[in-house]
C-alpha cells in the first residue's frame, strides 16, 4: 500500500485533506509520494507545498526540474507543469534534493534520475512524445507508488517506476506509422506499462548509477 499527495488541482481544501491523509500515513508506517505540480508556478502552491514539508514526512518526491528546484528554494519559474532550460543537470540536482528534503528524490526530464543523496541514478530512456500526452508524470509517480507499496528499498522502487514510464515511452513510438500520432501513441503507452515484466525492463533499459566520491 502506498499513498500519493498530487499538487495538479489543488485549494485549502484539498490541502487540509492531504495534511490528513500524509499524517495518517506517517502513523501507519504508509509510504507516501508527493507529485508537486506547478510548484514555483504562482507563491500559493509553492508556499502550501512547503507547509506540508513541514507536517508530513515523503519517502518519494517526483517532479520535474523546475518544480523539484522550486522545493529546495532555487530561483527558477515554471510554466504550468513544464519546466525551463535550468544550469544544474537533474543528476546533481536530484542529489542536492535528496539530501536537503532527506528522501528520494525523482527528477524528470530527457534523462530521469534518482537519487538518495549517497547514490544517483540516470535512466536514459523515453520518447519525445511523452511531453505530448497530459497527464504521463502524474503517471509516473503513480507507477513510483505502485512499486514504493510493495517494498521497503524506496530508491529501487523509484527508479523501477520511472523507468517503466520511459521505457514504455520508447516501446510505444518505435513502430508509430506516419499516419498515426499521439492518440495511437497514448493508447500504445498504456499497453506497454501493462505489459512491462522483468524481462522487458531488463532488455530495454537504459541506467547507470553515480556514487560521489
Amino acid at each position: 500500500m502506498h499513498w500519493s499527495l498530487n499538487f495538479g488541482t489543488i485549494d485549502d481544501k484539498a490541502l487540509e485533506a492531504m495534511e490528513i491523509a500524509g499524517k495518517t500515513a506517517n502513523d501507519l508506517d504508509i509510504p507516501v509520494i508527493l507529485d508537486p505540480v506547478g510548484v514555483g508556478a504562482t507563491a500559493y502552491r509553492t508556499e502550501q507545498v512547503k507547509e506540508l514539508l513541514s507536517k508530513v514526512t515523503f519517502q518519494i518526491i517526483r517532479g520535474n526540474a523546475s518544480e523539484i528546484l522550486s522545493l529546495i528554494g532555487g530561483d527558477t519559474v515554471t510554466r504550468g507543469v513544464d519546466s525551463e532550460e535550468l544550469a544544474v543537470s537533474n543528476a546533481e540536482l536530484a542529489a542536492r534534493a535528496a539530501n536537503k528534503l532527506n528522501c528520494i528524490v525523482v527528477v524528470s526530464g530527457a534523462k530521469d534520475a534518482v537519487s538518495d543523496g549517497k547514490r544517483t541514478s540516470i535512466i536514459d530512456n523515453g520518447n519525445l512524445l511523452l511531453t505530448n500526452v497530459t497527464g504521463t508524470g502524474c503517471m509516473s509517480t503513480a507507477l513510483i507508488g505502485t512499486f514504493s507499496g510493495v517494498t521497503d528499498d524506496f530508491y529501487s522502487a523509484a527508479i523501477a517506476g520511472i523507468s517503466t514510464m520511459s521505457i514504455s515511452g520508447e516501446l510505444a513510438a518505435k513502430n508509430l506509422q506516419k499516419d498515426e500520432g499521439t492518440g495511437t501513441f497514448r493508447v500504445r503507452l498504456i499497453d506497454a506499462i501493462s505489459r512491462m515484466d522483468k524481462e522487458i525492463w531488463m532488455h530495454e533499459v537504459k541506467m547507470n548509477e553515480e556514487v560521489p566520491n
